[in-house]
């Protein structure tokens, strides 16, 4: 997993423990288990079943980029985003 997400997840984490503590309320209360388990996998059906298979598949595929450590060669990716942009220029062009 990538150090800058694991950073997001626990800085999102605190500051919602910091507002419950400047509210009065207990941090604890922001781990509700039985809440994650019907919120989480309805939110990802929900969602599964408004986008068409294809994009849901390649979405699972590229899962791994958030959660490993990809060696990712930053002038080939380069390279990628300006063929995309030279091909959607030249179909959408003014």
């Amino acid at each position: 997993m990538d150090l800058a997400t694991i950073g997001g997840i626990i800085a999102a984490l605190v500051l919602f423990a910091i507002r419950d503590i400047m509210e009065g309320e207990n941090p604890a209360s922001l781990i509700h288990i039985f809440s994650i388990i019907i919120v989480a996998p309805t939110t990802l059906a929900a969602a599964v079943v408004a986008t068409k298979q294809k994009y849901v598949v390649a979405a699972y595929k590229e899962l791994k980029i958030v959660f490993c450590n990809p060696q990712l060669n930053p002038e080939e990716t380069l390279e990628q985003i300006i063929k995309i942009a030279e091909k959607t220029r030249k179909v959408y062009s003014l």
